[in-house]
C-alpha cells in the first residue's frame, strides 16, 4: 500500500511504484512528495514566490513544481522529486529553505 504522501517513482518509466518495483524495471527508484499547502488568505502569490525563491540549488533535486489549485483561491500545491528520501531531509537544513 502506498503512502499518498511519500512514493517511490520509478525513474524514467514514469511509473508511480512501490519499491521493489523499480528494480525490476531497472530504473533507480527516486523520493517523490506532493502536498497541499494553504496560504494565508489573500497571500498565494506571496508564499509562491518564497517557496520559489527557497527552491533553487536544492542537492538531489530533480523538479520542484508548484502550482495554484484552481479551486481553493489560497491554497498551492507542490510536487517535489528527489534522488533520496536522504536528500529531502537534508534540504530542510538548507538555509534559503528555513528562511523560506
Amino acid at each position: 500500500m502506498f503512502n499518498r504522501r511519500d512514493t517511490l517513482i520509478a525513474a524514467g518509466a514514469g511509473l508511480i511504484a512501490g519499491p521493489g518495483m523499480a528494480a525490476s524495471l531497472g530504473a533507480k527508484p527516486m523520493y517523490g512528495r506532493v502536498g497541499k499547502l494553504k496560504a494565508v488568505a489573500g497571500q498565494r502569490e506571496a508564499l509562491i514566490a518564497a517557496l520559489s525563491a527557497g527552491s533553487t540549488a536544492m542537492p538531489g533535486n530533480s523538479s520542484y513544481v508548484i502550482a495554484r489549485d484552481a479551486a481553493d483561491a489560497d491554497g498551492i500545491w507542490i510536487w517535489e522529486s528527489w534522488d533520496s528520501a536522504e536528500s529531502h531531509r537534508a534540504s530542510l537544513a538548507l538555509p534559503q529553505v528555513k528562511q523560506a
